[in-house]
């Protein structure tokens, strides 16, 4: 649980988990609502920080943008400021929220959902000359939260290690000689 979560996390650490959800009876075209929050645990706090990022809708078409300039070469200034453009949008929407909250962090553990999970986070642009990575604490990704147990070394789960050695790769099996 959230307890386990939080005891496992170092002073300096915090963890960022993102979630899409559906805002119960909120209907849009008989479909519901989607949004995006974010679910920030520092070591010291009895419960995550809730950061409404807006709605699924916006932030995913920030983040279609972004990898689609991404994706294109930085063919003159224009293009280069394109990509800068669309990666500060998507910055301010699902980073910058959450930086005040982690900003003693010297490791942001994350838990990325839904299209966040195509964005690394480090890689988006402060300004033209600055990225996340270079400003902001150290990023470590995880799948799910239950993660940093093990990753911090909370859970063992195997001791020893496996060496295999001396394979032939020029050994075939022998085959009969086609008829």
């Amino acid at each position: 649980g959230h307890d386990r979560i939080k005891a496992a996390l170092p002073q300096d650490a915090s963890l960022v988990s993102y979630a899409v959800y559906s805002e119960g009876g909120v209907r849009t075209i008989g479909k519901p609502k989607r949004s995006y929050v974010a679910l920030v645990s520092l070591s010291g706090a009895r419960v995550p920080t809730v950061v409404k990022l807006g709605t699924a809708d916006r932030i995913e078409a920030l983040i279609g943008r972004w990898r689609e300039e991404a994706s294109k070469p930085p063919t003159d200034q224009a293009a280069m400021t394109r990509y800068l453009e669309a990666g500060e949008a998507l910055r301010r929407a699902i980073w910058d929220p959450v930086t005040p909250i982690v900003s003693s962090s010297r490791l942001v553990f994350v838990v990325p959902d839904g299209a966040i999970q195509m964005v690394t986070l480090g890689s988006l642009p402060i300004d033209a000359d600055r990225y996340v990575v270079e400003d902001g604490p150290l990023i470590h990704y995880l799948s799910a939260e239950r993660d940093i147990v093990a990753s911090l070394g909370g859970e063992r789960t195997g001791s020893g290690l496996l060496t295999l050695g001396g394979p032939d790769f020029d050994h075939y099996p022998a085959r009969e000689p086609p008829k």
